[in-house]
């Protein structure tokens, strides 16, 4: 159970919350399913800053110093409380967010001549 180690608990703890809460709210199964979209598996975590769409979410975490999945997860949710009215703003940061950080490592431009 990755998220279990992830935040230091008991993996029969995390599974007893995930059964309570299909079993009383119902809800368990939609955050199952937002969690697997959302976080990197263990076997792909070398990958997991490359972007997926548009690469909003992996500059969000570079630039706030957060972990990609949660940013990911983040969006997830916020896309579906608004019913999709989160999407023009996704498209807002992707023009707005710089695609380099500073100080990392630039290529040079290429010229033809």
């Amino acid at each position: 159970m990755q998220l279990a180690r992830q935040v230091n608990l008991d993996p029969w703890l995390v599974r007893a919350v995930w059964l309570m809460t299909v079993c009383v709210f119902g809800s368990g199964l939609l955050a199952y399913v937002a969690l697997v979209i959302a976080l990197p598996r263990t076997d792909r975590l070398d990958k997991s800053n490359e972007k997926m769409v548009l690469g909003v979410c992996a500059r969000l975490s570079q630039r706030g110093d957060l972990e990609v999945g949660l940013a990911r997860l983040i969006a997830l949710l916020l896309l579906l409380i608004s019913c999709g009215a989160v999407i023009f703003g996704y498209f807002v940061l992707h023009f707005l967010l710089p695609t380099k950080m500073p100080g990392s490592a630039q290529t040079p431009n290429k010229s033809l001549f």
